[in-house]
């Protein structure tokens, strides 16, 4: 049905590109441009048209492409640094440019999370709870993943993960001078 669906648009786009391009000729075979599309060049005098911007689509595992600009969903919202009691943390991971994102800032955070179910789909909306060796919460988070990034001070905690359906995974998690000591994959048997 996407395929279809997709050979359909590409159809209507490619004859309507075409009925445009017929009207931008003149009759001597040379294409007529705007006049709000030509840029002067700064070192001549001549004109040149300006390239238009180019937008990258993210591209899906199946290889689909992923454009919602139009469909009336809205832009991403990404992911920004929160902090709670002095602890900065980042959380999120859910679609490609998000996780680009937070790929980016892995080196800036001492212990780092990630949280799947048993098959390995992230899963999102996780409650967090650190504690320190006397059990003392050091930091809790009403709603994180799949990915958490948390600059927490050095030492081993037990973290406690309560996904939204009220299953619990514990976990013990060290975080220290550098982020690579301080990764653990939390799993939800969901």
């Amino acid at each position: 049905m996407r395929n279809k669906l997709l050979i359909s648009i590409c159809s209507t786009a490619f004859i309507a590109f075409s009925a445009y391009a017929a009207d931008m000729n003149g009759d001597d075979g040379v294409m007529k441009v705007p006049a709000q599309s030509v840029a002067p060049m700064q070192d001549n005098n001549s004109a040149m048209m300006a390239a238009p911007a180019v937008r990258k689509l993210p591209v899906a595992r199946d290889g689909e492409i992923i454009d919602s600009v139009g469909s009336g969903a809205t832009e991403p919202v990404l992911t920004s640094v929160q902090t709670s009691d002095g602890i900065n943390y980042i959380t999120g991971g859910v679609g490609d440019e998000e996780l680009a994102v937070l790929k980016a800032q892995e080196d800036n955070y001492n212990a780092h999370l990630l949280l799947t179910s048993m098959n390995g789909e992230y899963m999102g909306d996780v409650a967090l709870s650190f504690l320190d060796k006397q059990g003392n919460e050091v930091l809790k988070v009403d709603s994180a993943g799949p990915l958490f990034y948390v600059n927490l001070p050095a030492g081993t905690y037990n973290v406690e993960a309560t996904s939204s359906s009220g299953l619990m995974q514990k976990a013990k998690l060290t975080a220290g001078a550098k982020a690579s000591k301080g990764k653990v994959v939390i799993r939800f048997k969901e």
